[in-house]
C-alpha cells in the first residue's frame, strides 16, 4: 500500500511538474507577445486631417483636406469624404482581430513598418513556411506573412493580404488571389468596416495551403525555351512580333536584366514555371532598376509580379 501511494505521489508531482512547466512556457509567450506589442504601440503616431483653408480671409474655400501627422510632417492632400484611418486604430484592430480569430499566430513577431515616405503603415505577421524539393533537387523553403496595410493621405486602401519571403534568394511577393480577403477604402463608413476582419484573416491563412499545392503543381511542369522567351517578352511588353533590335535601350535593359535572372534562377531551381515565376521575382527584387522592398510592394515591381503570377498560372 505505502509502495502504491509513493507511486502515485511521484505520478502527482511529474504530474504538477509538467503542468507547471507549460504555464510558465505560455507565460513567457504572453510576456513576449506584449512586450512586443507594447514597443509597436509607443512606435505609432497620430494623423489630423485638416479641411483645407483660403490663403486670404473672405477668399472662397478650397475643397478637400490636408493630412499632418500630429508631429507636424505634411503627408499629402486629400478630397472632402477622405477619413483617415488613424494607425493607432488599426493597430489595435490588427491584434484584436488576430486573437479574435482563435488560430495560433504568434504576435511577439508582428513586425511593424513605415512605407513610401510615411504614407503607408504595415503590419506583417508570419504564418509558416513552406517547404519542397524544387526541380533541381534543392530544399525549396518560402516564409509566409498575413500583411495588414493601411494607406495614408489617399496612398492606398486597408488591405490584408499574404506576403511570401523565399530563403534561397530573399525574394520577396505580394500573393495574388483572384479574391483579396480585405480591401476598402478610406471614408467614416469603410472605415468601420476596415476595423472587423477576423473571418478574413482565417480565410486568408487558409490560403496558404492551397498556395502551396499551386507552388508544388509549378515545380513539377517542365517548360520548354519558347515558352520561357514567350514569357519574357510578355513581362518586359514587347509586341508580339516586336524584334530585340527595335526596343528602346531601356526596354533592352529590362529584358536583358529579366534574362540574366532568369537563366541564374533556372540554375538552382529548374526550367520549369516555378523557375519562371522565381526568375521574376529574383529579378524584381535584386535586378530592376529601384529593386527594394518598397519596389516590390507598392511600384512597379509588384505589378511585375502581380503579371508574372498570372502567366504562370495560365501554364498549369
Amino acid at each position: 500500500m505505502k509502495v502504491l501511494c509513493l507511486k502515485q505521489k511521484i505520478i502527482n508531482n511529474n504530474l504538477k511538474q509538467n503542468i507547471m512547466s507549460v504555464l510558465s512556457e505560455v507565460m513567457g509567450n504572453v510576456n513576449d507577445s506584449n512586450e512586443n506589442l507594447n514597443k509597436i504601440e509607443d512606435s505609432l503616431f497620430d494623423v489630423v486631417d485638416s479641411p483645407k483653408v483660403a490663403p486670404v480671409e473672405g477668399w472662397q474655400k478650397p475643397k478637400g483636406k490636408e493630412i499632418y501627422t500630429s508631429e507636424g510632417i505634411w503627408v499629402g492632400s486629400v478630397g472632402n469624404t477622405y477619413e483617415t484611418l488613424q494607425p493607432k486604430d488599426f493597430f489595435n484592430a490588427v491584434v484584436d482581430n488576430v486573437r479574435d480569430t482563435g488560430m495560433e499566430f504568434d504576435l511577439s513577431k508582428l513586425d511593424y513598418n513605415l512605407r513610401a515616405d510615411g504614407k503607408s503603415v504595415e503590419f506583417r505577421l508570419p504564418t509558416n513556411i513552406v517547404s519542397f524539393k524544387n526541380a533541381a533537387g534543392k530544399q525549396d523553403e518560402t516564409k509566409m506573412f498575413l500583411n495588414f496595410v493601411t494607406g495614408l493621405a489617399g496612398y492606398g486602401a486597408t488591405e490584408v493580404g499574404l506576403y511570401s519571403k523565399r530563403f534561397i534568394c530573399t525574394n520577396g511577393m505580394k500573393i495574388i488571389n483572384s479574391d483579396i480577403a480585405l480591401k476598402v477604402k478610406h471614408t467614416n463608413r469603410m472605415n468601420v468596416k476596415a476595423l472587423t476582419f477576423a473571418q478574413e484573416i482565417i480565410n486568408t491563412a487558409s490560403q496558404v495551403e492551397a498556395t502551396s499545392q499551386v507552388w508544388s503543381e509549378m515545380n513539377n511542369l517542365q517548360i520548354d525555351t519558347a515558352t520561357k522567351e514567350s514569357f519574357v517578352r510578355k513581362l518586359a511588353n514587347m509586341k508580339k512580333a516586336e524584334l530585340y533590335s527595335e526596343l528602346s535601350t531601356k526596354k533592352q535593359n529590362i529584358y536583358d536584366n529579366i534574362s540574366e535572372a532568369m537563366a541564374v534562377e533556372f540554375g538552382q531551381t529548374g526550367s520549369t514555371v516555378w523557375g519562371l515565376l522565381n526568375g521574376t521575382t529574383r529579378y524584381t527584387n535584386h535586378y530592376a532598376a529601384g529593386a527594394s522592398e518598397e519596389y516590390i510592394l507598392n511600384k512597379t515591381g509588384a505589378k511585375t509580379n502581380k503579371k508574372a503570377q498570372e502567366l504562370a498560372l495560365e501554364l498549369i
